[in-house]
C-alpha cells in the first residue's frame, strides 16, 4: 500500500513472507584437550529452516530519506547432530527493527549513482523447545538481545532500453550485538552458557530490478566475520537470498 499526506513525502507499508534455510558445521575441543594437542575438529551439524511472516511501514521525506519500521514472527524447524547423538530444534523467534537512511547523490560516481549512510537497531527474542538427544533431556533455552548497525550503501540506477530499472548496489556495515545470553542444560544438570555479544563487519553486493510498475526481482550475497573482542573470537558466515517483491 502507498500513501502520500503531505507534499514530498509518502508512506509504505505492506507484509511479507519468507522461507530461510541454514546447513552449518560445528568445530569444537572434544576429549582430553592436551592430549589432543588442542586441535580443532569437527564435532556435529545444524540444519534448520526458518519460515517468516511480518509487516512494515516506511516514511519517505522530500530529500529521499526515509525511516522504516518492522515487525515480524518466525516459526523454526531442524536438528542438531553429532555422531553419537541428534537433537531437534523446533522453536519461535520476533524481531522488531527500526531504520534510517539519507541517500547522498553523487553522479561523478557513474549512473545515477547514490551514496547513503545507513543506521539500524534491532531487538529479537528467540525460544526453542526441550528435547532428548537419545542420551537426555536437553534443555536449549532462550534469548533476547539487541543489536545496532552503521553502515554505507552505494547504488547506481541503470535504466535499460526496454524501460525496465535495474539498480546494483554494494553495501558495508559495522555491527554490534548487546545483551543476548543463553543457557543450554543437559539432563537438567549441567548448564553451558552461551554469550552473544560481539563486532562484526558485513559486506555484500546485490542487484534490484523492476520487472513492472507493480513487481520486483532481488538478490544479494555477503560476507560477515568478526572484530575486536567478540564473544567466541570468530563470527564467520557467507549468505545469500533472492525473492520478488510485489507492491499494490
Amino acid at each position: 500500500m502507498h500513501g502520500e499526506w503531505l507534499p514530498g513525502h509518502s508512506d509504505v507499508a505492506g507484509i511479507y513472507f519468507a522461507y530461510g534455510h541454514a546447513n552449518v558445521d560445528v568445530t569444537g575441543l572434544v576429549t582430553n584437550d592436551a592430549m589432543t594437542n588442542y586441535e580443532l575438529r569437527k564435532t556435529g551439524s545444524i540444519n534448520l529452516n526458518g519460515w517468516t511472516g511480518g509487516a512494515y511501514w516506511t516514511h519517505y521525506g522530500p530529500t529521499g530519506w526515509y525511516l522504516e519500521a518492522v515487525l515480524q514472527g518466525t516459526a523454526y524447524q531442524g536438528s542438531a547432530s553429532t555422531r553419537y547423538a541428534s537433537l531437534d530444534t523446533d522453536g519461535a523467534g520476533f524481531a522488531a527493527s527500526l531504520e534510517a537512511g539519507y541517500p547522498i547523490p553523487i553522479p561523478t560516481l557513474g549512473s545515477g549513482f547514490v551514496l547513503e549512510p545507513q543506521a539500524q537497531i534491532v531487538w529479537q527474542h528467540v525460544s526453542f523447545n526441550d528435547d532428548n538427544d537419545g542420551l537426555g533431556e536437553v534443555a536449549i533455552g532462550d534469548t533476547s538481545g539487541a543489536s545496532g548497525r552503521i553502515g554505507l550503501r552505494g547504488r547506481w540506477t541503470v535504466v535499460s532500453d526496454g524501460g525496465q530499472i535495474w539498480q546494483p548496489y554494494v553495501r558495508a556495515n559495522l555491527w554490534q550485538d548487546w545483551a543476548a545470553q543463553a543457557t543450554t542444560t543437559f539432563s537438567g544438570i549441567d548448564r553451558v552458557p552461551l554469550l552473544e555479544e560481539g563486532t562484526r563487519v558485513d559486506l555484500s553486493a546485490g542487484v534490484t530490478t523492476k520487472i513492472n510498475a507493480r513487481l520486483s526481482f532481488y538478490a544479494q550475497a555477503g560476507y560477515q566475520f568478526a572484530v575486536g573482542n567478540t564473544d567466541g573470537g570468530e563470527r564467520d558466515g557467507v549468505r545469500g537470498d533472492f525473492g520478488l517483491r510485489y507492491t499494490w
